[in-house]
């Protein structure tokens, strides 16, 4: 089967996967909230999910590595589904914790699977192009999960919740068929290497990439923790400017929609005009227009600002993705996607936490403009690529 079909078909899977995920995410910080009343709470309740996945992540990705990815695949799965059918029976802090650690920890295994199927497919030259399909149908899902949520939301918390499990629990059951029969899972290996790779060897592969891992993997921490920031406090920013469970859900998925209509010709730009100008122009243009959502109350406005930062991320993110791809040919994949899901999970743990405690000090619009000044600032370093790639 030739690399365009596979990757068309990694790109459906991973539609509802996303979609799944993001239909729980949004009504984690909903629960959260009704738990405790505190948004600094909130942030650190959001973001032990990240926390649980961060800590997995470069042991998943040895696993991967060393048993091939059905063997984690799988396993993260079940993980999930188990854990989001006890979701709607929550009633303690302590109860949601143990909930979303088990959460964070599946994803993890699924998602640091199918990252790996998809660096093993990019063709050198050509990397951005193909990410950039994958990331239509993630972001595809990850818009159509929060407006299933808003509209699951309406019958009230408890009912919208229990629907949502069932939902998700579906689509997590299709998900496990159409890999098992794409063939996305891989073989086991034949003969596990774990004692002649070190659990921490991705590292050393991202070391060997120099000035480009660096940037990439503090890029990769601020995009993250600027999604972090947006899916925790964008639901509490709306409704404490008085919008509906599906007008805050609708503008979420304002974060999200430019990603699936941007990102594979993000790609094909990337690959034909050079990855570094278009990451650098992607992150003056997210960094602007999240300063100002910061700014306005507006809902037109606020809806315009989170659509056009959200374009310039997908072009910056597409291209700092087959920036990493073309660096790290012929390296260990598993190992590299190990360390890069870290600086992910760690984006998504600052963010919600960090955001939270300021949105609680001064207001909740003070994270998303620290959020846009850092996307600016980022340009500096990324420019400093051009001499080291030419």
């Amino acid at each position: 089967m030739n690399r365009w079909a596979k990757v068309i078909q990694l790109g459906v899977v991973s539609l509802l996967f996303s979609f799944g995920f993001g239909l729980i995410l949004f009504l984690l910080p909903l629960v959260a909230y009704g738990l405790s009343s505190s948004v600094a709470v909130v942030g650190v309740l959001v973001a032990v999910p990240a926390l649980a996945s961060l800590l997995a992540a470069i042991p998943v990705g040895w696993l991967v590595d060393s048993y091939g990815r059905r063997l984690v695949f799988y396993p993260g799965i079940l993980a999930m589904v188990v854990v989001v059918t006890c979701l709607p029976t929550v009633s303690t802090i302590s109860a949601f914790l143990l909930v979303v650690c088990f959460f964070g920890l599946g994803f993890q295994m699924v998602y640091g699977s199918l990252k790996t199927c998809l660096l093993e497919l990019l063709p050198p030259k050509e990397s951005s192009k193909f990410f950039g399909l994958v990331a239509t149908g993630v972001q595809a899902g990850l818009a159509l999960g929060p407006l299933a949520g808003g509209f699951l939301l309406a019958d009230g918390l408890e009912q919208g919740v229990l629907s949502a499990a069932k939902l998700f629990t579906l689509d997590f059951l299709v998900v496990m068929l159409l890999v098992a029969a794409f063939g996305l899972a891989g073989a086991p290996a034949r003969k596990p290497h774990f004692l002649r790779k070190s659990l921490f060897s991705g590292i050393g592969e991202i070391v060997k990439l120099r000035r480009v891992g660096v940037v990439v993997l503090w890029l990769t921490v601020l995009f993250t923790g600027y999604e972090g920031v947006v899916w925790a406090l964008e639901p509490l920013f709306g409704v404490r400017l008085g919008m509906d469970a599906s007008t805050a859900g609708m503008i979420l998925s304002l974060f999200i929609l430019p990603f699936i209509f941007f990102s594979l010709p993000a790609g094909l730009i990337a690959d034909r005009f050079g990855k570094v100008p278009v990451l650098a122009l992607g992150l003056m243009a997210s960094g602007v227009f999240m300063l100002f959502f910061g700014m306005v109350e507006n809902v037109f406005l606020l809806a315009v600002c989170a659509f056009l930062s959200a374009m310039g991320l997908a072009f910056a993110w597409t291209a700092m993705a087959g920036l990493l791809a073309d660096a790290s040919a012929g390296f260990q994949k598993g190992g590299i996607v190990g360390v890069w899901n870290t600086s992910e999970e760690l984006g998504y743990l600052a963010g919600p936490v960090l955001g939270g405690l300021f949105a609680q000090s001064f207001t909740l619009k003070m994270p998303f403009a620290l959020v846009g000044i850092l996307l600016l600032v980022s340009v500096v370093p990324v420019l400093s690529l051009v001499k080291k790639l030419k």
